[in-house]
């Protein structure tokens, strides 16, 4: 039996990497990988005055402070509560005498004269071992970290760094000691450090949960797609070189999101991460993704190495269109994420049914494969969607995506459903010369990491950008519950839709034919 746990949705921002500086004050971490201790890694988080480069000089301006590990991370509809994973937390000042701290719950301690807080200083458990037992109800590792001492280390910063409630959009230095030899990939690039230790700097907290490390043995390649780098880093439990194996079909399907996004990348580094384990049984598989904003975590469970580069590229044709969004479009609600107590957005159907909508479109639309094999892929998601609560409309689901979790997956069939139906209504609308590819270039160009646009703001600026008639559209079918206008769709492009099946109608007009090329490209 195949396996597949897929977390798709990481609403994370990339931010400009940023040098540290004192002036600004800045959280200063040093976490130990090295010299662990009954499997525990040693954390401490300093806090850098806004006046001087020293520990102690009251950086916080109240009597308390809190400090908190994540309990849900982007892309995880249910709670982690990484602090379950903390030990002998202590707070101490510069002359490093312990504070009064009380943990307040599972992921917050609240550290009194706060005034005088220089640090804060605890242990961290490797996460993996706790997440066997939960992993079949969406508790995913993908989020998580690991650590075998002597050959890989799969790290998120959430489990291992905090923040502080007043002080989370300061800049964060983070120092990880490591095992010499080992290189520690990501998409951040390395501000320092020596063979056995690795400097990061970022602008914020968001940032550095946003940039996921794999430490093992060098097996990496790169490559450049227009105007990006192309990082591709691989551990495999059996030795050997395989990264190199991968860069042909990563970069055909690079190449191929290039030429659909309109010839550039937005993005000008991203990263490539794969971890990959042997099934207990042959011809099992199983793997589990997160995405992030110029990178991807990749878990692979299996015993067939030459399958790696094909579940990799199937993963990714999805996953790196997260680059549009929400890297570049995303909503306050986003660019503003709270870690510990959530608000949705009610904009999956945009996050994720859009970007699931152009990994489908973009085979076809490229030429890389026929008409019916794209058609086979939409049959498949309209019998799939049909399973979910009919009267449950996206945004409703979206917002409260962590109470309806037995919904969520809808997003992936019905918002790729919606993306569909908008592409051909614009093509439609524009004579075939406008779709969903321009109003996304278009969203982007207004909008950008740091221009988020306000929540309900959404479905004027596209309409506003685009046809009217279109503000009635979302009405109905994304925040109301009205059957999507599927057979209309079909009948435009002369395509019929008889007894489940699609298939391109060889008696269509050649009005239809001219709408379906544009559409389809075919």
């Amino acid at each position: 039996m195949k396996k597949q746990h897929y977390c798709l949705p990481a609403l994370l921002l990339a931010f400009a990497v940023c040098t540290v500086q004192a002036q600004q004050g800045a959280i200063v971490c040093k976490v130990d990988l090295k010299s662990l201790s009954s499997d525990r890694a040693v954390v401490d988080c300093r806090l850098f005055s806004a006046m001087r480069a020293d520990p102690g000089s009251e950086p916080v301006k109240s009597d308390t402070l809190r400090y908190f590990l994540p309990r849900i991370v982007p892309g995880i509809y249910g709670a982690m509560n990484f602090g379950q994973y903390i030990h002998d937390f202590q707070a101490l000042d510069a002359a490093g005498q312990t504070l009064p701290v009380t943990r307040l719950d599972t992921n917050t301690w609240e550290i009194r004269q706060a005034r005088s807080l220089a640090r804060v200083h605890y242990t961290v458990d490797d996460t993996w071992d706790y997440f066997e037992k939960e992993f079949a109800n969406g508790f995913y590792k993908s989020a998580g970290s690991m650590w075998r001492r002597d050959s890989v280390m799969v790290i998120n910063h959430n489990c291992l760094v905090g923040y502080f409630d007043k002080l989370k959009d300061l800049p964060y230095e983070v120092t990880y000691r490591h095992p010499a030899g080992f290189f520690g990939a990501t998409a951040q690039p390395r501000k320092g450090g020596t063979d056995t230790t690795d400097v990061f700097r970022v602008r914020s907290y968001r940032a550095l949960v946003d940039a996921p490390l794999l430490y093992s043995r060098p097996d990496t390649a790169t490559f450049r797609v227009a105007n990006a780098e192309i990082l591709v880093s691989v551990y495999a439990e059996q030795p050997g070189r395989y990264a190199a194996n991968l860069v042909s079909g990563v970069r055909k399907l690079l190449e191929n999101q290039k030429d659909y996004l309109g010839g550039q990348l937005p993005v000008n580094r991203y990263a490539f991460l794969i971890y990959q384990v042997n099934s207990p049984r042959q011809g099992d598989y199983s793997f589990d993704a997160l995405e992030h904003a110029q990178s991807a975590l990749f878990l692979l469970m299996t015993n067939d190495l030459g399958s790696v580069s094909g579940i990799v590229s199937d993963v990714a044709a999805h996953e790196f269109f997260h680059i549009v969004t929400p890297l570049n479009i995303h909503s306050q609600l986003i660019e503003d994420y709270d870690f510990n107590n959530p608000k949705q957005s009610k904009h999956l159907w945009l996050y994720e049914g859009m970007t699931e909508y152009a990994t489908m479109h973009m085979p076809v639309k490229q030429g890389q494969e026929p008409v019916e094999d794209f058609l086979k892929r939409v049959e498949k998601k309209i019998w799939e969607s049909a399973k979910f609560d009919s009267t449950l409309s996206l945004t409703a689901m979206s917002e409260n995506a962590l109470a309806r979790q037995d919904q969520y997956y809808n997003v992936y069939l019905k918002g790729a459903l919606v993306g569909l139906c908008l592409d051909v209504q614009l093509r439609s609308w524009s004579n075939g010369h406008y779709g969903t590819q321009d109003l996304m270039h278009d969203l982007a160009a207004q909008l950008g990491p740091g221009k988020p646009f306000a929540e309900d703001d959404l479905f004027d600026r596209i309409t506003k950008l685009t046809d009217p008639a279109l503000r009635d559209f979302f009405l109905c079918y994304v925040e109301g519950t009205e059957r999507l206008p599927l057979m209309a769709v079909f009948e435009k492009t002369g395509i019929l839709w008889k007894k489940g099946d699609l298939r391109v109608n060889p008696e269509a007009t050649e009005a239809q034919v001219k709408l379906r090329k544009a559409w389809l490209g075919q």
